[in-house]
């Protein structure tokens, strides 16, 4: 199974791209623990928007 980064800012959604080994790429798809670790750092950079790890 697949999970996503994904950014809920101002009713706006959006899947994460090029994180990591990704970074530079549209890749989006990490393992669960992965995408859980991209979320918990982007969160403390952008406290303003709210980050979850999703399967779509």
């Amino acid at each position: 199974m697949s999970y996503y980064v994904v950014r809920y800012r101002n009713n706006e959604t959006a899947v994460m791209a090029g994180l990591g080994r990704n970074r530079g790429t549209w890749d989006t798809a990490h393992t669960r623990r992965t995408a859980q670790r991209h979320a918990r750092t982007l969160r403390l950079q952008d406290p303003a928007s709210t980050y979850k790890v999703e399967t779509l």
